[in-house]
């Protein structure tokens, strides 16, 4: 069926059967489920997992990164427990107002200026991070005061409580009449 066709056969619905449709749509859209491992289906106790071992990363990273969550929480306003630097900033509400506020605020305790799309260039701040790092690291290195190459260990990133977004209001579907068809007119004859 081609588009043309599609349309006015969608234009011709009742409102039941466009309803109809969009179940359908969404039933099959719908993921499959996932089944249960069979340890969880013979009804035996879950397995703990260990937690992860720190790993090492340099100090002067851990430093930078800690200085922009700080950053970005206190632009952003959110809570520790709801952050995580390996989640995209898009996920907390990031946009052109709040980066140009965050580059602001770090041009101001780093001296150093990075435009306001940086942040829409990298999927999270530990991203950012190394990309600072990677281009302003003697500044980032003057404004920390850290020296040396040690390493530290760091617990792994806890996962940030989801992002409640706030879905947009549904709209009704209305089928709307179908065009009347059209009347051959006549021109009169001349008289």
């Amino acid at each position: 069926m081609n588009m043309r066709a599609d349309a006015t056969a969608i234009e011709e619905m009742s409102p039941e059967q466009a309803l109809a449709m969009i179940e359908r749509m969404q039933r099959e859209a719908a993921p499959a489920p996932v089944p249960a491992p069979a340890a969880a289906i013979a009804g035996a106790a879950p397995v703990a997992r260990a937690p992860a071992p720190p790993a090492r990363r340099a100090r002067l990273e851990v430093a930078l990164e800690d200085a922009l969550t700080q950053l970005v929480m206190d632009v952003l306003k959110l809570e520790p427990g709801d952050f995580s630097p390996t989640r995209s900033l898009m996920d907390y509400g990031m946009d052109s107002i709040s980066s140009t506020e965050i580059g602001n605020r770090f041009t101001a305790r780093f001296d150093i200026v990075i435009p306001p799309t940086v942040f829409f260039e990298f999927q999270d701040l530990r991203g950012l991070t190394r990309y600072l790092l990677k281009n302003h690291e003697a500044d980032v290195r003057r404004v920390l005061d850290i020296h040396g190459d040690d390493s530290v260990d760091v617990a792994p990133v806890p996962e940030a409580a989801p992002v409640r977004a706030v879905a947009p209001a549904a709209q009704p579907v209305v089928a709307r009449p179908a065009a009347p068809a059209a009347v051959p007119v006549t021109a009169p004859a001349p008289a």
